[in-house]
This record gives C-alpha cells, sequence and structure tokens, in this order.
C-alpha cells in the first residue's frame, strides 16, 4: 500500500484524481429534481402558455405548502393579466386535483393543467395534447 501512495503516478495525479472523487460524491449527494416554485418561475411558466395561447383555459395544482400557494397566486395573475382564464386553483394531493377535474365540466375545455409539485406530475399539456394525456 505505501509503494502505491508514493508512487509517480499518484505523486503527478494525485490532486487530480482527488477532484474526481470529490466530483463524483457531489454529484451522487446532490442528485434530485427540483421543482420550480418561485415567482420568478410562475412569471415562466405563465410567459411560455400565454406565448403558445393567449386565450389559453387553465387548471393550477399545487400542494398546501406556502411557497407552492405564492407560486400558485403570482401564476394565476400573470395569466389573468394575458387574458387567459384559470378555471380553478387546486391546493392538495393529486387525488383532489382528479376528484376537482372530474367534477367539473370545465375540465373538458382545458387548455393546459399546471402543477408545481413532481407528486403532482407537473403537467404542462397544451391543446390537443392535453387529450392525448401527455406529459411534458
Amino acid at each position: 500500500m505505501r509503494k502505491i501512495l508514493q508512487s509517480k503516478f499518484i505523486s503527478e495525479y494525485g490532486t487530480l484524481l482527488v477532484l474526481l472523487v470529490l466530483f463524483a460524491y457531489y454529484t451522487v449527494a446532490t442528485w434530485g429534481v427540483i421543482h420550480p416554485v418561485s415567482a420568478g418561475a410562475a412569471g415562466e411558466v405563465a410567459e411560455n402558455i400565454l406565448k403558445q395561447n393567449p386565450n389559453a383555459k387553465v387548471m393550477i395544482v399545487v400542494d398546501k405548502g406556502t411557497e407552492s400557494q405564492a407560486f400558485a397566486k403570482v401564476l394565476k395573475a400573470e395569466l389573468e393579466q394575458g387574458k387567459a382564464t384559470v378555471v380553478k386553483t387546486v391546493s392538495g394531493a393529486p387525488s383532489d386535483a382528479s376528484d376537482a377535474s372530474l367534477g367539473s365540466d370545465a375540465s373538458d375545455a382545458l387548455d393546459a393543467s399546471l402543477g408545481s409539485d413532481g407528486s403532482l406530475g407537473s403537467l404542462a399539456s397544451l391543446g390537443s395534447e392535453l387529450s392525448a394525456g401527455s406529459v411534458v
């Protein structure tokens, strides 16, 4: 073992090996899905929807967290300012969103259904894609 640590290869490339090990560790340790729930993210989502369909009918689905509630509030304001129609805003579990869409005739006419939480599927399907059930 001592011979390996004193080898010419380790003395020349040891720092690089340490950096590669640290890179691999921090990559694995911080790997995860990040959900955009800031006010800026809501503005970007609204902008994308309004570019594709300025008169869209949208249902916003978020969890009960304070960040998600703020996301929904900003998203609704931005969409309504851009002449889109927010049919419904649902807070809660995914089952609450499906209950809300099934219990309403408005779900047939939706152009987009948006969720800020990964457990809700983060749907952003527009137009005919919504009826095909695609998830973007």
